[in-house]
């Protein structure tokens, strides 16, 4: 588990509260608390890794917090491995998919990753009016069934990494084919 401790959470009218610091009955609120981040390496040749990579969160009012993908304890981003990796927020955020991204990119190496999929799930945090205690909810933030086999994570040379950073918290949905 990754812990980011920065509390990206907007307060006031943007985070659909009004004056009074009670919801408006207009925009309920999604509160995030943990970033679940559900990967598969593809199969082909030269697709899996052992480089490093950050999360990157990003929200409105210039808000950012990063952090790296922990290491888990099997060899990760291997061909056909599915690896799955949790980000925890010490202060829940107020998910709205046209002011918040999620993305994810390498930080060491020249080699090369491409998945097969990516899917990034929201934890709704327990404790809101209308969300139980117990809550059990998720947003889907991202969905990648088949990732672009054009979009490899990469840091090779400046020159030929123009886009070092993958946005994950939006969707591709294509029509599944072979594994790879």
């Amino acid at each position: 588990m990754s812990y980011i401790t920065y509390p990206p959470r907007v307060v006031g009218d943007n985070a659909g509260l009004n004056s009074a610091g009670a919801l408006k009955e207009d925009n309920v609120m999604t509160l995030i608390s943990d970033v679940f981040v559900i990967q598969t390496t593809s199969g082909i040749n030269h697709s899996d890794t052992d480089a490093a990579f950050e999360i990157i969160v990003r929200g409105p009012g210039g808000y950012e917090a990063r952090t790296d993908f922990e290491d888990l304890k099997h060899d990760e981003r291997e061909k056909g491995r599915t690896d799955q990796y949790r980000f925890i927020f010490d202060e829940p955020f107020d998910w709205d998919p046209g002011l918040w991204t999620v993305s994810m990119r390498m930080t060491n190496t020249h080699d090369g990753w491409l998945p097969y999929s990516i899917f990034v799930l929201g934890k709704v945090a327990p404790g809101i009016p209308g969300i139980p205690e117990t809550s059990a909810e998720w947003v889907v933030m991202g969905a990648h069934y088949v990732w672009p086999r054009d979009k490899w994570f990469d840091r090779g040379p400046p020159a030929r990494d123009e886009h070092p950073e993958h946005v994950i918290s939006d969707f591709t949905w294509e029509p599944p084919g072979p594994f790879g």
